[in-house]
């Protein structure tokens, strides 16, 4: 038992009603971008599949997208802070930083925590906006959940 997991104490507020828009500044950029969205359109078709596959588990396809999802959100994390990317949107959340480096860490390794935590949270919905622009693009991560009110149209 001796290993304990790691919990992420970020704040649900870095996501709420904002968007990231981040340049892309030269071919480099572009390329990376296009593996990322490739990663992420492979990620939802292979889910897809196991959804169909009546021999899957529900939590396996759940888990097999998560896991390119990942690659592709650490991978930008990477890009944006470094390999030490966690530290970075860690010492934002705390206000030990406070420029735009720690905040899109702390934006990605949010939206990244929510995504693993989906799965085991009753009707939590994830929907990532991602708008492709000539020279940058953005993101915007929602997350959905069963709350209602009168004025919903269900």
């Amino acid at each position: 038992m001796g290993e304990q997991q790691h919990r992420f104490n970020g704040d649900a507020r870095v996501l709420h009603r904002r968007a990231v828009r981040t340049p892309l500044p030269d071919e480099e950029a572009e390329r990376v971008f296009h593996e990322n969205m490739t990663n992420v359109a492979d990620a939802c078709e292979r889910k897809a599949e196991l959804l169909a596959d009546p021999d899957a588990s529900l939590l396996d396809a759940y888990e097999t997208e998560f896991e390119h999802l990942t690659e592709s959100f650490e991978r930008r994390l990477r890009r944006v802070a470094g390999d030490d990317y966690e530290e970075v949107a860690v010492a934002y959340n705390r206000g030990e930083r406070d420029d735009r480096v720690g905040a899109l860490a702390s934006y990605y390794f949010e939206a990244l925590w929510r995504m693993q935590q989906r799965t085991t949270v009753t009707d939590m919905v994830f929907f990532p906006i991602i708008l492709r622009y000539p020279d940058s693009f953005t993101v915007n991560v929602r997350f959905a959940s069963g709350y209602a009110t009168s004025e919903s149209v269900l």
